[in-house]
């Protein structure tokens, strides 16, 4: 990832290579490198309670899923939650719901289908440097 900066919003933070930019409104933060093919974007929620199950993530994906898509159980940085990819009009997309204590996160990142290898690889390593601070 070459020379990195550490993005801070609230409870969370991410490790951005020097090429990628921040562009926050409210509650949502849009990252995206100079010269980049995709837009990462993470929107923030608090939970009114800190005992976010299994199922309160289900319920926030039930109009956001795609019919054959299957969700799988992953870890990002110092979060979990459950993700999906895939490929609908040209676009490629990839989605998470994460959740440490009372933070979620939704996460998107999405770009043309024809150019989804060119940042796969930084975007996993983005979403792996994601760290929680408690309240």
């Amino acid at each position: 990832m070459g020379v990195t900066k550490r993005y801070k919003f609230k409870q969370w933070s991410i490790k951005l290579p020097a090429n990628w930019q921040a562009q926050r409104k409210e509650y949502c933060v849009t990252f995206s490198a100079e010269k980049g093919v995709g837009k990462l974007q993470i929107i923030t929620y608090r939970h009114k309670s800190r005992d976010i199950t299994y199922n309160n993530l289900l319920n926030l994906t039930e109009d956001k899923l795609i019919d054959g898509v299957e969700l799988q159980n992953i870890n990002c940085g110092e979060f979990n939650g459950i993700g999906i990819s895939y490929l609908v009009d040209n676009d490629y997309w990839r989605k998470w719901w994460l959740w440490r204590d009372s933070v979620l996160l939704f996460v998107t990142y999405n770009c043309s289908a024809k150019e989804r290898l060119i940042e796969m690889r930084i975007v996993d390593q983005l979403m792996g440097s994601l760290k929680y601070y408690p309240a």
